[in-house]
Order: C-alpha cells, then sequence, then structure tokens
C-alpha cells in the first residue's frame, strides 16, 4: 500500500472506532476536526498522525536495518524499497506524510462544502 493509502487507511479507522461512523456522512467529518491543532484535526489524529511521522520520514541510510521497533507503519519491506530507489527517491514517504498531515483536514472541509464532486 503506498504511504498515503496508510495515513489515509489509518484516519478511517480512527475515525471510525472513535466516532462509530459506519457511513461517510457530514456528521461524521465535523467530529474530525479541530482549528487549534497543527493538522487541523481532533487531538487523538493529530497525536496519531504524529506518531506516524517517525515511521514515515527516515534518514537516507543504503545499509540502515529496519526492524519493527523503527517502523511501526510504513514497514521494513516499504522502507527497504524507498531506500533503494537512491537519495532522489527514499523520501517520497515523508513528503506524502507531510502533504497529508498540513493538508488533509482543509480538503475534506472543502470536498464537505461541495454540492457535487
Amino acid at each position: 500500500m503506498a504511504a498515503g493509502g496508510v495515513i489515509l487507511r489509518s484516519l478511517v479507522l480512527l475515525t471510525v472506532a472513535k466516532f462509530g461512523a459506519t457511513q461517510w456522512d457530514e456528521d461524521s467529518f465535523q467530529g474530525m476536526f479541530d482549528d487549534e491543532t497543527e493538522s487541523g484535526f481532533t487531538r487523538m489524529l493529530d497525536d496519531r498522525l504524529r506518531k506516524m511521522e517517525s515511521s514515515m520520514c527516515f534518514e537516507y541510510d543504503p545499509g540502515m536495518v529496519c526492524t519493527n521497533e523503527t517502523n511501526l507503519y510504513l514497514g521494513c519491506n516499504c522502507m527497504t524499497n524507498f531506500t533503494a530507489l537512491g537519495e532522489q527517491c527514499y523520501d517520497i514517504p515523508c513528503k506524502t506524510y507531510r502533504y497529508i498531515y498540513e493538508n488533509m483536514a482543509d480538503i475534506l472541509k472543502t470536498l464537505m462544502d461541495q454540492e457535487n464532486i
């Protein structure tokens, strides 16, 4: 699963678990937002997203040894494969993570305001 997919899947699972949402409706989404956090999501979701950062944003080290303790979300297989792509590509998961962390709440709010998608 792509890095963005991991983050989005986790957000969906957290939201369903927290709010008991069985379908996506406006009330389910409204409970996810908090303008007081950096991400724009509730503190619980913001904390969970922050925990993902260490797995998604790692230093380029072709000789690194990945363990479950150092990579809880992305997985060692993906981490190793991104590192194998070289210095130009290893940080794709981190860039994806940061984009989602900084923009996803606003994107979801904009989608909620749309009458037609």
